[in-house]
């Protein structure tokens, strides 16, 4: 099914959109090298922790041991 522009943009009220930045990029290379995270999930856990985030809800395993390392929660 496909959603149009009108259907999504109701539940993105509230959420904002955070920027990539260079610490981001700094830290998701360390989480790539530390964890063996791929790219996409590495960047998904740096801004978490650069923007003090505390939770990352999804059911990929792979952020398990980047949460509990990192103190950042996993909720799946």
């Amino acid at each position: 099914m496909k959603y149009t522009i009108q259907q999504i943009e109701p539940i993105l009220n509230g959420f904002a959109i955070l920027s990539i930045n260079k610490q981001v990029v700094s830290i998701s290379y360390d989480y790539m090298q530390k964890y063996n995270m791929k790219p996409n999930d590495a960047i998904i856990a740096a801004t978490c922790k650069y923007h003090e985030i505390p939770n990352i809800i999804t059911i990929d395993a792979d952020f398990e041991h980047v949460c509990k390392n990192e103190n950042i929660a996993l909720l799946n």
